[in-house]
């Protein structure tokens, strides 16, 4: 019959005889600890650079899928205009359009002559000045940029407000909110004139954040520049200038004369974005081209890209035609 002795001793019957056997509960060695702490930190180290990598990876994303979108919207609102410039509507001569509206002196609606038919595309540059910017533009120009004017009406009819288009389909005649209703047969359209620049900050001067802004046609001139897209920082323009008439043009010119650009037939627009926030991982060494102008590397850590469209100028090649005829 076994006897008991502690915790350190047991027995058992083998074969009839009584055999006394020894066991201990083993731990583990300094090595096995440290090579279970070196593991253990190969694996913590392993999960944080993959959720460094996974962090970094959604930062870039967001950075260029922001800069991405802000250049869309930026060249949707250009091109809509720019397919409009030049529209009046039912009238098929802006010459008959008649106007007696006058922006203030001295004002960007006076810059551009706001409220005449002609100069509905103009553009302003380094190297071509169809026009002089009013202060509200030329103060926070980003430098090297262009300036681009647009004037027509909306697309449909249907103004009842604002400056519009009062026309009975062979003449016009612009109007303000204090007009009378319209007569039998007449129709308002909705007289748009805008102009976009390049502003070298976005909501407060010194930012640093360049931005493509807009004015708008606001009473009897153009009302304060309004952001359409942060992160813009270039903005040229090419017109293919038709020298013989078939509607197909012959040249691209960046700074076309105001004749040349009367016989523009379409328009090409190019917008370089940059993302908003630098990368401190990243590098831009690249050079990039925007038409004539090629823009050095600015060697900083903000992403940027090219984006390009070209826009047919179907009023201006419509009017060219007829004039041919």
């Amino acid at each position: 019959m076994g006897r008991a002795c502690g915790a350190c001793w047991s027995f058992r019957v083998t074969s009839g005889a009584e055999v006394s056997v020894r066991t201990r509960q083993a731990g583990i060695s300094l090595v096995e600890l440290l090579v279970a702490i070196v593991v253990g930190l190969l694996v913590v180290a392993s999960v944080l650079v993959t959720y460094l990598s996974a962090t970094q990876n959604f930062s870039q994303d967001q950075r260029y899928v922001e800069m991405i979108e802000n250049a869309r919207y930026a060249m949707k609102a250009l091109t809509e205009d720019l397919l409009l410039a030049d529209f009046w509507g039912p009238v098929t001569s802006p010459d008959t359009v008649v106007s007696g509206l006058a922006a203030p002196d001295g004002s960007c609606g006076a810059a551009i002559d706001l409220f005449s038919t002609d100069g509905a595309l103009m553009v302003n540059g380094d190297s071509v000045a169809h026009f002089a910017p009013c202060d509200a533009v030329t103060e926070g120009r980003q430098v090297g940029t262009q300036v681009l004017a647009v004037k027509h009406v909306a697309g449909a009819p249907g103004a009842t407000s604002g400056t519009r288009l009062r026309s009975a389909g062979v003449s016009g005649l612009l109007v303000d909110s204090g007009a009378a209703d319209t007569s039998i047969g007449e129709r308002d359209w909705a007289y748009q004139a805008r102009l976009y620049f390049v502003r070298a900050f976005a909501g407060e001067v010194g930012d640093g954040i360049p931005t493509l802004c807009r004015m708008n046609t606001d009473g009897n001139d153009l009302g304060d520049a309004v952001r359409l897209a942060d992160g813009i920082e270039d903005l040229q323009l090419q017109f293919g200038v038709d020298d013989d008439g078939d509607g197909v043009p012959n040249r691209y010119l960046s700074a076309p004369t105001l004749v040349e650009m009367g016989r523009a037939v379409s328009a090409r627009v190019f917008l370089l974005a940059r993302s908003i926030n630098p990368d401190p991982q990243y590098q831009d060494t690249k050079a990039y081209q925007l038409g004539d102008k090629l823009v050095d590397a600015v060697n900083d850590g903000h992403y940027r890209r090219v984006f390009t469209t070209t826009v047919a100028l179907r009023n201006l090649s419509h009017r060219l035609a007829m004039n041919s005829e």
